[in-house]
């Protein structure tokens, strides 16, 4: 830290090299950080709101880089599983823009505590293990809506049948509400399960997000409904209303789904030593 003349040699071979905003021209040249006020708290807080920035990317890059993996793969297994695809091209880019939306509010979120009390950096071999344990658990669930769309509400049969009985209409109907069922699913469990991901400790009870990650959240769960449940905007997405029993379904995957995000974030945590 210098403000002379002959400070400037020091400043250069230094680390990180501070100076104040009155000090000489070739001083500032040199120095990584001018203050602008007469307290280096400053620097505290450029830190901390640095740190805090930095754990909000790993959120993102982490989650939603898990995300990814377990659609596609819930896909690939879908594809070979189902005698149509999970869901249509058109129904995946509206779930990925409401999730994208939905994300806005990362960037404002909580960092825990325990994550600004020392540097952090990124390591790239963190990624593997962390998108292909999330990504499978998001996979699981995702086949268990396969599986209770297509046997217990039996649209698998059904359109079965329309196809051999060359009923478009009941091929077309059968397809609408399976997707809706997995349109569903797919928006609730990444926004929820992003409370469980985004921090290493009890959600909400240890660990809250911001207003405006439960607002943005709140706003991406009533949108998944209204699509699936309005007709006049589902069809717009050849989406149908699988009924409201579908609702109570719905709430209990997303809560096994999360208790398993959150024993599985437990275990993780005691094998690798580190979450995020």
């Amino acid at each position: 830290m210098g403000d002379g003349i002959n400070d400037a040699p020091v400043l250069r071979q230094s680390d990180v090299a501070i100076s104040v905003n009155n000090a000489t021209e070739i001083a500032k040249d040199a120095s990584d950080i001018i203050l602008l006020e007469k307290s280096l708290l400053v620097l505290e807080k450029g830190i901390i709101q640095g740190r805090t920035i930095f754990g909000n990317i790993l959120k993102y890059i982490k989650i939603t880089t898990a995300s990814n993996f377990g659609d596609a793969l819930s896909v690939l297994i879908g594809t070979v599983w189902l005698p149509f695809s999970p869901m249509a091209p058109a129904q995946i880019l509206l779930q990925n823009l409401i999730y994208d939306f939905s994300q806005f509010g990362v960037a404002l979120d909580r960092v825990d505590a325990t994550f600004l009390t020392s540097p952090q950096r990124w390591q790239s071999k963190d990624l593997l293990p962390f998108t292909t344990i999330n990504g499978t658990i998001s996979t699981f669930f995702d086949l268990i809506t396969f599986a209770i769309a297509g046997y217990y509400f039996g649209y698998i049969n059904s359109y079965n049948s329309a196809i051999a009985q060359n009923d478009s209409l009941l091929a077309a109907q059968s397809l609408a509400r399976f997707h809706a069922c997995w349109f569903i699913i797919g928006l609730l469990s990444q926004t929820f399960v992003f409370q469980i991901l985004r921090t290493e400790q009890l959600p909400v009870i240890q660990s809250r997000s911001t207003w405006p990650v439960y607002v943005i959240g709140a706003l991406a769960t009533i949108m998944a409904f209204s699509i699936v449940y309005i007709s006049q905007i589902g069809s717009l997405v050849q989406l149908q209303s699988p009924g409201l029993i579908y609702i109570r379904i719905s709430i209990a995957i997303i809560f096994s789904y999360c208790l398993t995000a959150q024993l599985t974030k437990v275990g993780y945590k005691k094998v690798f030593k580190k979450w995020l």
